[in-house]
């Protein structure tokens, strides 16, 4: 068979692999059979002849190859064509092919990350490939990024997982300084509910997060913190486990002590701990003990390692855990036995083993150097459910035998969370047999109080505690209105002397009283406070955690506005909140706290007594 020319030059495109050929135009007419080169191609034909002079007559009718950024195909196969291939910088260009992945200015993998260096996904500025497998922010890797001993979310740098920092700041935050910050009885990160890491800043709780809603979110028959692997915290808001099993919950016994995962080896701190050598690390094996047991151990054979705030410097210690499952009123360690033969340092660290810092050190207490009987006790009130590492340290030799004991005191019934007496109602101000909330038995009376009696005993429509507004505890056995009409007032105990609210009315606040220097028709809180000794008091709402604009006043008679002792708005002392003090009887004092300016807003108020000589 015979071909044109320019079917064979379309042949021969087709045999060379090129894409784009031209047949010389639409208006000239190829030569038949020729021999001559055809123009548009650069190729010579196989046949000679006279074919050569036609074929450059159709050339002159067309106008060559389009460039290959405007011809409408994809010339270098990466599934875009012309002015949307990244190769292209105009419709002129003459090649699709651009720069290579890593240094083409996009961010190609949507990662974030542009080109090299900055992407990880690319090995260098030719690499045509930005894929990496996302990188987890460094309080979410798994890694103590600043070497500090603390992981992830343990660490006081990091304020989230998604934090990228584990550097900690000069200020120690709220979710790490030992305070419980919001009073709701839990303190610091993984505890409170409001923290989700060591380095949140607020403790405040809000709703309830998937690590303490008592559901199994993630469906794997593991609930909350402590039990659930991927909760580091009660505040974590998500039970979904990490892709790598921590130490403390992949059945495996990775410290070779014989104890697998959590709760059986008691140095994982819960089933999220990535490790089960805990934070002693490779330093100390703790023994664990048990509240009411015995425990004897021979410090001359212990390390050299740490120090209290108290001392212990240059004498060998040894290292016991203990762990509390709810929290206790004191937590009293001990080491008044026979078997103990020296004296000692005792110092308590919480949640940490090796960490010198004061702020992990829940008490010190250092014995005599030469007692008449070794053996002391230190008490340590007010202490949070946890893991607690209590160091039995030397005091200037080179140790010896000690016995050492752990006894806890229970929170009193009236704020243990707990319906002791079993009425279906729990604790102070709920419960008619709580006159405090340190009352240690909530047993109710023989004849139920007035706020508690199912009878509207001051005939305002308002039947007990909590809807008579008279009522500040079921205990209270009188409902009249000792503030005025609808004038609500809670108690300040001396125990604790201590209030952080509101004077918005939505918190329960009033707008009935007002002071010499201020608060007419603004909203205030009404305070009983009963002074158990003469002394000095100093009330104050003059803290950080109060908003600008608090009056504090002080009556004897509250509902009598003739009857008041002191009223201050801060303006004398430069501030923009009160600060009252005065010379004090053992008597009861009413302390409002007022709104200078404003619908009310947050304050802290405290009570401090210097007692009378």
């Amino acid at each position: 068979m015979k071909f044109s020319g320019w079917a064979q030059a379309a042949l021969a495109c087709a045999a060379l692999g090129l894409v784009a050929c031209d047949d010389g135009g639409s208006e000239g007419t190829g030569g038949q059979g020729g021999g001559g080169a055809q123009p548009d191609i650069g190729l010579i034909l196989p046949d000679g002849g006279n074919g050569g002079a036609g074929g450059g007559a159709g050339g002159a009718g067309g106008g060559g190859a389009l460039p290959a950024c405007s011809d409408g195909r994809d010339n270098d196969n990466d599934g875009l064509i012309d002015e949307e291939d990244r190769g292209c910088d105009g419709p002129d260009d003459t090649s699709e092919i651009g720069p290579p992945a890593c240094s083409d200015g996009v961010d190609n993998d949507f990662d974030g990350d542009t080109d090299f260096p900055a992407d990880p996904g690319c090995a260098g500025p030719q690499d045509d490939d930005e894929f990496n497998e996302p990188v987890l922010p460094r309080c979410n890797d798994g890694i103590d990024n600043d070497r500090d001993g603390y992981l992830d979310e343990q660490d006081p740098g990091c304020r989230s997982v998604a934090d990228n920092d584990e550097e900690n700041e000069d200020e120690i935050p709220v979710c790490f300084d030992k305070i419980d910050n919001d009073g709701d009885g839990l303190v610091d990160f993984p505890w409170d509910p409001g923290c989700s890491a060591a380095g949140d800043d607020d403790e405040t709780d809000g709703r309830l997060t998937e690590c303490s809603n008592g559901v199994d979110d993630d469906e794997d028959g593991r609930i909350d913190f402590p039990d659930d692997p991927g909760c580091m915290g009660t505040g974590d808001n998500t039970e979904a486990d990490k892709p790598l099993a921590p130490q403390c919950a992949d059945g495996q016994d990775n410290d070779r002590d014989g104890r697998t995962d959590y709760p059986d080896d008691v140095e994982c701190f819960a089933a999220s701990d990535p490790s089960e050598r805990g934070p002693c690390g490779n330093v100390y094996s703790p023994p664990l003990l048990a509240q009411g047991e015995t425990l004897v151990v021979d410090t001359s054979r212990g390390l050299f390692e740490s120090a209290g705030s108290c001392g212990g410097r240059g004498s060998p210690e040894t290292v016991v855990f203990y762990r509390l499952s709810r929290p206790v009123e004191a937590l009293v360690v001990s080491t008044e036995g026979a078997e103990t033969a020296v004296p000692t340092t005792l110092y308590v660290r919480r949640g940490v083993c090796l960490d010198p810092d004061p702020i992990v050190e829940m008490g010190c207490q250092r014995e005599a150097e030469n007692p008449a009987t070794p053996g002391h006790t230190l008490t340590i009130p007010n202490v949070p459910a946890g893991d607690y590492y209590i160091v039995i340290d030397g005091v200037a030799g080179a140790g010896g035998p000690v016995a050492v004991t752990v006894t806890e005191v229970p929170l009193a019934q009236c704020l243990n969370t707990l319906d002791d007496d079993e009425d279906g109602r729990l604790d102070y101000p709920d419960d008619p047999g709580c006159d405090h909330p340190t009352d240690r038995d909530e047993a109710d009376p023989d004849v139920a109080p007035a706020c508690a009696n199912d009878e509207d005993d001051d005939g305002d429509g308002q039947v007990d505690f909590p809807l008579d507004v008279a009522c500040p505890a079921a205990s209270w056995d009188d409902e009249t209105d000792v503030c005025g009409a609808n004038v609500p007032f809670l108690q300040l105990f001396d125990a604790n002397p201590v209030y952080v609210g509101s004077t918005r009315e939505a918190d329960g606040a009033s707008s009935a009283l007002v002071g010499s220097c201020g608060g007419q028709g603004n909203p205030e809180r009404v305070f009983r406070f009963r002074n158990p000794r003469p002394g000095r008091l100093t009330i104050s709402t003059a803290h950080p955690e109060s908003d600008p604009g608090t009056t504090v006043y002080v009556r004897r008679d509250c509902a009598d506005r003739l009857s008041e002792l002191l009223c201050d708005d801060g303006s004398r002392g430069g501030t923009d909140n009160g600060r009252v003090a005065f010379d004090a009887q053992a008597a009861v004092y009413w302390i409002i706290v007022d709104t200078t300016r404003g619908l009310g807003g947050d304050f802290k108020l405290t009570v401090e007594r210097e007692e009378a000589e």
